[in-house]
């Protein structure tokens, strides 16, 4: 096994007893008390058990492990004492999320076998985040790269709006960029199932009649059914659901309680997003979209109002370039629509640069042509963020 083990006991001779009969079958190490096994777990983690005693000076057994599972949750904590009772037992897996409770003696035999089931235990946890990692990203970036094929005027948008999106959630600090920047990405997926003709219609800032009206406001419940039988998407499924008339938030964005705040704080970011989006591909100037948005105290929080000032003035004006097809790289923004020599538009402005953009682009300049050179930027690496568990 090559899984480290931290043995935490302020009995020197349990310490060396344990670590004799046992430093053959585990990587193990040991600390006097509970500070020194803190200090330990953050120089020479991550461990994938920690063992600890229930008595010792300073700070006890639970209080200890509390702290691991609070700072290192995929940690797996075993109980180790000597005074065993029904209360301590209980508080010790309420409080601690312990996974074993051993009291002493407790023969070396029993404790490897705890050790064991421990270490396996950890490596099911971390299994299963790399799986939901690879999984999950996998999914949300093929979703994403089929809505740039089918509908270049949708994704585009999403592009700028998911940066929006991410300067807002950083400039409140909350603790669910993840949910809210997947949502953004993700916000205009129903869109697949719209006419082009009027998605560029709402590109271009034109009044729709009023079924198109209807056919582009369902976008947001095509949406949340698209993604409803991927796992872990409840949240985000619900804020693009939500994206058109969010929920009020009854709480400060920083002390969110509930899912329901959750949904609420991220449907109002990302419906500030896309208004923001729509004022500017309108020609409205920063300073005038800034203004006519933080009147609309009614329908937004007044923190997200204030952050709107995070929100770059003039991000395209950096590091703007023209290129060639054959010099386009993935990760490069377009700055102007890219068309075919017939007209059609390939590509719009804000659009990422995804690699079956690139294969498109190159297949249309083979073949019908493509108007070049075309105008770039190269931004900072915007990664797709990882999940939380």
């Amino acid at each position: 096994m090559t899984e480290s083990v931290l043995f935490v006991d302020d009995e020197e001779l349990v310490r060396r007893g344990y670590r004799r009969r046992l430093i053959e079958q585990f990587r193990l190490e040991t600390a006097a008390d509970a500070f020194e096994g803190l200090a330990k777990l953050e120089t020479m983690g991550p461990f994938a058990v920690v063992v600890s005693d229930f008595r010792m000076p300073g700070m006890n057994g639970i209080e200890f492990l509390l702290q691991v599972k609070e700072k290192f949750p995929d940690t797996v904590r075993i109980m180790l004492t000597g005074y065993a009772d029904m209360q301590m037992a209980i508080d010790a897996v309420n409080e601690g999320n312990i996974f074993r409770f051993l009291t002493k003696p407790c023969s070396a035999e029993t404790l490897a076998s705890a050790l064991s089931a421990g270490i396996e235990q950890y490596r099911l946890v971390i299994a299963e985040r790399e799986l939901l990692n690879k999984t999950l990203k996998g999914s949300i970036q093929v979703l994403s790269e089929i809505l740039s094929l089918v509908s270049p005027d949708a994704f585009s948008r999403t592009s700028r709006i998911r940066r929006t999106v991410r300067h807002l959630a950083q400039a409140i600090r909350s603790e669910h960029l993840w949910h809210f920047e997947l949502a953004a990405m993700l916000s205009h997926i129903g869109c697949v199932a719209i006419p082009p003709a009027i998605l560029q219609k709402v590109q271009r800032g034109e009044p729709l009649n009023p079924n198109e009206q209807r056919m582009y406001a369902s976008h947001p419940i095509a949406g949340r059914d698209l993604l409803a039988k991927i796992p872990r998407l409840e949240l985000i499924t619900r804020i693009i659901e939500h994206q058109r008339k969010p929920p009020p938030l009854q709480c400060d964005p920083s002390e969110l309680s509930s899912a329901e705040d959750v949904v609420a704080l991220g449907a109002q970011i990302l419906k500030l997003a896309i208004e923001f989006d729509r004022l500017e591909q309108q020609g409205m100037s920063y300073r005038d979209i800034v203004l006519a948005l933080r009147r609309r105290t009614d329908e937004f929080h007044p923190q997200l109002l204030a952050a709107l000032h995070t929100i770059p003035g003039a991000e395209g004006a950096i590091n703007i370039r023209e290129v060639s097809i054959t010099e386009l790289k993935e990760g490069m923004v377009v700055e102007e629509d890219i068309l075919a020599k017939t007209g059609l538009r390939l590509v719009g402005k804000g659009q990422v640069i995804t690699l079956p953009i690139l294969f498109r682009l190159r297949n249309y300049a083979n073949g019908v042509g493509i108007k070049e050179p075309v105008l770039v930027r190269t931004p900072a690496a915007e990664n797709l963020p990882a999940p939380q568990r």
